[in-house]
């Protein structure tokens, strides 16, 4: 086992919160039963103050996010190259709050509307002082708590924005191309380590994060053992000689392993128009995931999203099955 079993525990049933919410935010932003009734992607367009891509033909939409992907690891690789980590700061503190502000949106603009009719119209600016004000934290003054709290909705925004273009083939061509990236990146370049190091050392990065031993509200400037790898999607967690966890020392989950099976779910979900064969998915994924926790070996790096790709796979094929 990779990491401690309260660690593992944590990661697998925080991972699985994530796709639930992330479901239940794609669902306030596509209409789920039009969208599967038509064939066609049908929006909840008012739910909406940033417009989702445009494409012409959803099957050949991982090809543009493979690209969005591509040119975000090159940017962030020129960022290492000349230490730029306080813009790396500011791009990563926007991303978070157009992200968290579309998970938390529906929510709030509903809440709003049932109990305070008098300033629904000014939902939006809530919302945005809510994200804002979190993201600050989560940026500036990282704790362990308001960090993995805002992950559960950070994905489910993104993917509001991109399940609107993609279907399940197109889903299932963008799990197999990160996959064989994630396995390239992990095992082959190694280029990811410079950026997981330039992150860590910046003290924020996207993924879930728990630490060891005592440290367990503030996030550590470096840690000493699992650094985290959000953009390569890596597990690891050095020991000591004695075989301890060293102070500071680190299991994280990358928001890659979070944000990609989710996409493969949303799309299911609007195509299917069935909660029921999405949560399918969510528990093979996370089946797919907690073998590769369990089975993993102290101190070296893994590719998670083959393992969490195949966990989606095989959940989808049980779905046609029933």
């Amino acid at each position: 086992m990779k990491h401690t079993p309260w660690i593992t525990l944590f990661l697998i049933l925080a991972f699985f919160a994530a796709q639930l919410m992330g479901l239940l935010i794609i669902s306030q932003y596509v209409n789920i039963e039009a969208s599967s009734a038509s064939g066609m992607t049908v929006l909840h367009e008012e739910q909406y103050f940033i417009e989702p891509p445009r494409v012409e033909d959803e099957s050949f939409s991982f090809i543009f996010i493979m690209l969005l992907v591509l040119f975000g690891t090159a940017i962030i690789l020129l960022l290492v190259k000349f230490k730029r980590r306080r813009f790396w700061k500011l791009w990563f503190l926007l991303s978070v709050v157009i992200s968290l502000s579309l998970g938390f949106f529906p929510f709030i603009r509903k809440a709003l509307t049932s109990i305070a009719p008098g300033i629904s119209n000014d939902a939006l600016t809530i919302t945005f002082v809510i994200a804002l004000f979190l993201g600050l934290w989560k940026v500036f003054r990282p704790n362990v708590w308001v960090h993995n709290f805002t992950e559960l909705f950070i994905y489910g925004g993104i993917a509001a924005l991109l399940v609107p273009i993609i279907n399940v083939f197109s889903a299932f061509f963008l799990l197999l191309s990160i996959s064989l990236y994630d396995i390239f990146a992990v095992n082959k370049s190694k280029h990811m380590v410079r950026m997981a190091e330039f992150q860590t050392e910046s003290k924020v990065f996207a993924g879930l994060f728990m630490p060891y031993g005592r440290q367990q509200t503030k996030i550590a400037r470096r840690p000493a053992a699992n650094v985290p790898l959000p953009q390569a999607r890596r597990l690891m967690t050095k020991k000591d000689k004695a075989g301890n966890a060293p102070s500071g020392a680190t299991a994280v989950l990358g928001g890659g392993d979070i944000a990609f099976p989710l996409l493969f779910t949303g799309a299911l979900l609007k195509t299917t128009g069935s909660f029921f064969a999405a949560f399918i998915v969510v528990i093979t994924a996370t089946i797919g995931l907690s073998w590769l926790l369990l089975t993993a070996k102290k101190g070296k790096f893994y590719p998670a999203m083959p393992a969490i790709s195949i966990g989606c796979v095989a959940g989808y094929l049980f779905t046609l099955l029933l």
